[in-house]
């Protein structure tokens, strides 16, 4: 599905698509939808600027950031456990942390027990990298204490909002075996 108008067609003249007739909206749905998109993007105004922070402060891009958190709350994490917790390609991890061993911020290292295995572990630069990026965004939700209910609100709200913002189409093509488990 090609989104963007074809370089020999401007915007101004690119044919107009068929939307459904809709019902004229009270005013009062206006303003629900006004608080929402304003909610949306709060929201995403906030997720963008921490990451930005981050990066500028500390040189890690999102996936870096994450792949210390779990290797700091965790007393082994290996690489197949950070692909399933991160829902990450493999290429891209390894990517990911490849860099931050560079940055010497961990270490990767064969388990005794299992050779195939790769173990993450941190460095004390790591931990100290760590100690200064404050901890927000989705991660929040394994290490805070919520209830499950409130949890179950905010599942089901983020998947309205998936298809209420018309991304079913894209939200679909993430491999089921990719996203994170119920655990």
């Amino acid at each position: 599905m090609n989104i963007k108008p074809t370089p020999s067609e401007s915007v101004v003249d690119a044919p107009r698509r068929e939307q459904p007739a809709a019902a004229a909206a009270p005013d009062a749905d206006k303003v629900d939808a006004s608080h929402a998109i304003r909610a949306w993007a709060r929201l995403d105004g906030a997720l963008a600027t921490y990451r930005n922070e981050v990066r500028k402060e500390v040189g890690l891009t999102p996936l870096q950031l994450s792949i210390l958190q779990l290797a700091h709350e965790r007393p082994v994490v290996t690489l197949r456990d950070l692909r399933r917790l991160l829902a990450a390609h493999p290429a891209t991890l390894g990517q990911a942390v490849a860099g931050l061993t560079e940055l010497r911020l961990c270490r990767v290292a064969r388990s005794p027990a299992d050779r195939r295995v790769r173990m993450v572990t941190l460095t004390r630069r790591g931990r100290a990298v760590i100690g200064r990026v404050p901890f927000a965004g989705p991660l929040c939700l394994a290490r805070r204490v919520t209830s499950a209910a409130k949890l179950r609100s905010l599942r089901r709200a983020l998947d309205d909002a998936i298809e209420l913002f018309g991304l079913v189409p894209w939200a679909d093509r993430v491999p089921r075996a990719a996203l994170v488990s119920e655990e």
